[in-house]
Protein backbone atom coordinates (compact mmCIF):
# COMPACT_ATOMS: atom_id res chain seq x y z
CA UNK A 1 0.00 0.00 0.00
CA UNK A 2 1.54 3.23 -0.50
CA UNK A 3 0.19 6.45 1.02
CA UNK A 4 -0.18 10.21 -0.32
CA UNK A 5 2.49 12.30 -1.36
CA UNK A 6 0.08 15.39 0.24
CA UNK A 7 -0.06 12.70 3.71
CA UNK A 8 3.16 12.30 3.46
CA UNK A 9 3.92 16.00 3.63
CA UNK A 10 1.20 16.38 6.24
CA UNK A 11 2.65 13.96 8.55
CA UNK A 12 6.62 14.46 8.01
CA UNK A 13 6.70 18.12 7.57
CA UNK A 14 8.40 17.38 3.97
CA UNK A 15 8.23 20.07 1.50
CA UNK A 16 9.34 20.26 -2.15
CA UNK A 17 11.93 23.44 -0.83
CA UNK A 18 13.65 21.15 1.51
CA UNK A 19 14.53 18.60 -0.91
CA UNK A 20 15.62 21.07 -3.18
CA UNK A 21 18.04 22.44 -0.52
CA UNK A 22 19.70 18.91 0.61
CA UNK A 23 19.71 17.85 -2.90
CA UNK A 24 19.89 20.80 -5.77
CA UNK A 25 20.70 18.84 -8.65
CA UNK A 26 18.22 16.50 -8.22
CA UNK A 27 16.07 15.24 -10.80
CA UNK A 28 12.84 14.00 -11.04
CA UNK A 29 14.12 10.59 -11.21
CA UNK A 30 15.88 10.80 -8.38
CA UNK A 31 13.29 12.23 -6.55
CA UNK A 32 10.45 9.30 -7.32
CA UNK A 33 13.31 7.15 -6.70
CA UNK A 34 13.25 9.42 -2.99
CA UNK A 35 9.27 8.76 -2.28
CA UNK A 36 9.11 5.30 -3.67
CA UNK A 37 11.68 4.26 -0.67
CA UNK A 38 9.24 5.51 1.59
CA UNK A 39 6.41 3.81 0.20
CA UNK A 40 4.84 7.19 -1.09
CA UNK A 41 3.23 7.47 -4.56
CA UNK A 42 5.19 10.34 -6.56
CA UNK A 43 3.61 13.74 -7.92
CA UNK A 44 3.34 14.62 -11.58
CA UNK A 45 6.89 15.74 -13.05
CA UNK A 46 5.29 18.86 -14.07
CA UNK A 47 3.98 19.82 -10.59
CA UNK A 48 8.05 19.27 -9.62
CA UNK A 49 9.40 21.04 -12.17
CA UNK A 50 7.38 24.37 -11.25
CA UNK A 51 8.37 23.63 -7.80
CA UNK A 52 11.78 23.54 -8.89
CA UNK A 53 11.60 27.02 -11.38
CA UNK A 54 10.45 28.66 -7.97
CA UNK A 55 12.92 27.27 -6.05
CA UNK A 56 15.80 28.37 -8.59
CA UNK A 57 14.67 31.97 -9.08
CA UNK A 58 14.39 32.07 -5.14
CA UNK A 59 18.42 31.29 -4.95
CA UNK A 60 19.31 34.40 -7.82
CA UNK A 61 22.68 35.70 -6.54
CA UNK A 62 21.56 38.50 -4.04
CA UNK A 63 24.08 41.60 -4.05
CA UNK A 64 27.41 41.25 -1.72
CA UNK A 65 26.24 41.52 2.18
CA UNK A 66 29.53 43.24 3.77
CA UNK A 67 29.51 42.10 7.18
CA UNK A 68 30.63 45.11 9.99
CA UNK A 69 32.85 43.60 12.58
CA UNK A 70 32.67 45.55 15.81
CA UNK A 71 35.19 45.32 18.71
CA UNK A 72 34.68 43.25 21.12
CA UNK A 73 32.60 44.72 24.27
CA UNK A 74 32.38 43.31 27.61
CA UNK A 75 28.72 42.76 28.30
CA UNK A 76 27.33 44.25 30.88
CA UNK A 77 25.63 42.32 33.51
CA UNK A 78 22.95 43.51 35.44
CA UNK A 79 23.23 43.73 39.20
CA UNK A 80 21.45 41.49 41.26
CA UNK A 81 18.81 42.36 43.58
CA UNK A 82 19.41 40.47 46.84
CA UNK A 83 15.89 39.80 48.72
CA UNK A 84 15.69 42.19 51.75
CA UNK A 85 13.80 39.88 55.03
CA UNK A 86 12.11 41.15 57.20
CA UNK A 87 14.00 42.19 60.71
CA UNK A 88 13.56 39.51 63.31
CA UNK A 89 11.34 40.75 66.35
CA UNK A 90 12.96 40.00 69.75
CA UNK A 91 11.95 40.69 73.23
CA UNK A 92 14.73 42.90 74.08
CA UNK A 93 13.74 45.22 70.49
CA UNK A 94 10.47 46.23 71.85
CA UNK A 95 10.65 49.00 74.64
Amino acid sequence: MRYSYDLFCQRKGFTLQNYFVIYPQGTYNDFTTFLRQRNVEPIAEEKFNTAKEKYLESIKPQEPIIEVVLEDQEEVKPKRTRRRRSAKKNASDIS
